[in-house]
């Protein structure tokens, strides 16, 4: 799970997470683009494991493939609706622009 993941919220904005373990669980340098075509915003996420293959950071559920470790889906769940992303682990440690 340690690692860079990007894909898109609900296809149409990019998305990152990059995820370090920590002593009480995870965190994740988090960044998101709120606008196609916009500037990346960024934020830091506490992460709590659910069970082997998911993990919770603060209502941003990342679930990796148990097929495929570098895919994962991630659901967010955000005040108006909840969305989903298709995340791929990616080789350099910064968001695909």
């Amino acid at each position: 799970m340690i690692g860079t993941w990007c894909g898109q919220w609900d296809g149409i904005y990019k998305t990152c997470l990059t995820i370090e373990a920590t002593n009480h669980g995870f965190k994740a340098h988090y960044q998101w683009q709120e606008h196609k075509n916009g500037g990346f915003h960024k934020k830091q996420l506490k992460g709590k494991q659910l069970n082997i293959n998911t993990i919770n950071f603060e209502g941003k559920l990342f679930a990796i493939n148990l097929q495929d470790h570098n895919k994962a889906t991630a659901f967010g769940i955000f005040q108006q609706h909840t969305r989903v992303a298709q995340l791929s682990r990616q080789m350099e440690d910064s968001p695909s622009n």
